[in-house]
């Protein structure tokens, strides 16, 4: 394990970035048109009190402008944030899932990145094996993350046939330290490089 701060820092770095990437292909939308024939923004957080279709920090993230995102949200330069989006047909629900699912997609992130941060310095066919079994099998311990912000629209789509559909989306926005997050993941790689089949060499990789 000599080398799992190199390995931490790649990772690191990756998912710094892709973090903010969010999930789902719906982006948020300024789209407020009443046209049936097109999908539109019917409602959102804050109407009532004259508020944006969209917060500051939501449309900063649709063109990947990541550090104006932090600097919306107070965060400090270093801090990992992820945003969750969520569709569902009631606004509760969205959120719920939302509030959820950033664990997995956390965990799921930095076993992508370790897989190919590790991979990528073993030549073995056989041990670049093993380091999948264990990076597969390893538990990413997601936990230091606090909600930040959050915000949902609510739309309608009209289909061609007429049918109308509505559906809320619901963005939540999560932080951590930069601390945090080496944390989790010095852990996460410790747990891959003790696994069984692993030569001498491929530790030290990892």
């Amino acid at each position: 394990m000599k080398k799992i701060n190199g390995i931490l820092a790649g990772a690191f770095a990756a998912l710094a970035i892709s973090l903010l990437a969010g999930c789902g292909s719906t982006k948020v939308s300024n789209n407020v048109s009443s046209t049936p024939e097109e999908s539109v923004v019917v409602d959102w957080q804050g109407r009532t009190l004259g508020g944006p279709v969209a917060p500051t920090w939501l449309a900063q993230w649709t063109n990947n402008d990541f550090a104006a995102v932090k600097k919306s949200l107070n965060l400090k330069e270093s801090d990992v944030v992820k945003i969750v989006q969520m569709n569902a047909a009631t606004q509760a629900v969205a959120q719920s899932l939302a509030r959820t699912d950033v664990a997995a997609q956390l965990a799921s992130g930095l076993q992508q990145t370790v897989l190919t941060e590790a991979g990528s310095g073993i030549n073995d066919e056989g041990q670049r094996e093993a380091v999948d079994r264990a990076a597969r099998a390893a538990k990413a311990k997601i936990s230091g993350f606090t909600e930040v912000a959050g915000f949902w629209q609510k739309t309608r789509a009209t289909a061609a046939n007429g049918e109308q559909t509505v559906e809320y989306i619901q963005w939540v926005a999560f932080s951590s330290t930069k601390e945090n997050w080496e944390r989790i993941c010095k852990i996460y790689l410790g747990e891959i490089a003790g696994a069984n089949g692993l030569t001498t060499d491929t530790q030290k990789k990892i």
